[in-house]
C-alpha cells in the first residue's frame, strides 16, 4: 500500500492528500465539482484505509471557496470521524484555515463545529490559501 493518496488540484477541485504515516488529511482550493459525491469518494475510501489502526487523526481544511453539494461532502467527511470519536476507536482533530477578512469560510467552519454535535474546531487565520 503506497503511503499517501493525492488527488491534485483543478479549477474546480481541491487538493487532497491523505498521509497514511503522519495520519493526516490536507484539502486545499476550491471545491464546486459537477458531482461533489462521485469526486470525493476515493478521498472517503483513503480516509478509510488511512485511519485503520490509528489512535489520532489530523483534517487539515484550507478552503477558497465551497459549493453546496461539497459543504455536504466534507460536513460527511466530519461525521465519520465524529462517530469514530464518540465509539471510542479513533480520536481526532479539524483545523480550519481560512484566509484574513475572509468571513464567509470562517463562518462555514464555525457552522461545522455548531451543528455537529461533539466537533471541535481549531480555527486559523492565514495570509493567503
Amino acid at each position: 500500500m503506497s503511503d499517501r493518496f493525492h488527488l491534485p488540484a483543478t479549477v474546480k477541485t481541491p487538493e487532497i492528500i491523505v498521509d497514511y504515516s503522519v495520519p493526516e488529511m490536507i484539502m486545499r482550493g476550491r471545491s464546486l465539482p459537477e458531482d461533489a459525491i462521485e469526486f470525493y469518494m476515493p478521498t472517503f475510501e483513503a480516509l478509510e484505509k488511512a485511519s485503520i489502526g490509528q489512535s489520532f487523526f489530523t483534517l487539515k481544511f484550507y478552503i477558497e471557496y465551497l459549493n453546496t453539494s461539497s459543504s455536504s461532502v466534507i460536513r460527511s467527511i466530519m461525521e465519520l470521524f465524529q462517530d469514530k470519536k464518540n465509539d471510542g476507536s479513533l480520536d481526532f482533530k479539524v483545523i480550519w484555515h481560512f484566509e484574513e477578512d475572509d468571513l464567509e469560510m470562517e463562518e462555514m467552519g464555525l457552522h461545522f463545529q455548531q451543528t455537529i454535535p461533539g466537533l471541535t474546531v481549531e480555527f486559523q487565520e492565514v495570509d493567503s490559501i
